[in-house]
């Protein structure tokens, strides 16, 4: 099992906000069949804000390494 760590870049909304965008990286380090790894995505989620609750709309994550 590995372990992980984000780092958000950046959140925008405007106004009464009832969207956010979160754009940043992610780091992943473990190992698997013995052998160490590294990978590192970033990724972009954007949420709105329905019945007074933050729901995940999109989701998206490009691995880098």
């Amino acid at each position: 099992m590995g372990t992980s760590d984000i780092a958000i870049g950046y959140v925008s909304g405007a106004g009464k906000i009832r969207m956010a965008v979160a754009v940043g990286v992610y780091f992943e380090t473990g190992v698997t069949k013995g052998k160490a790894y590294l990978q590192l995505a970033r990724f972009t989620d954007t949420c709105s804000k329905q019945n007074d609750q933050w729901k995940c709309v999109a989701s998206k994550s490009t691995l880098v390494q």
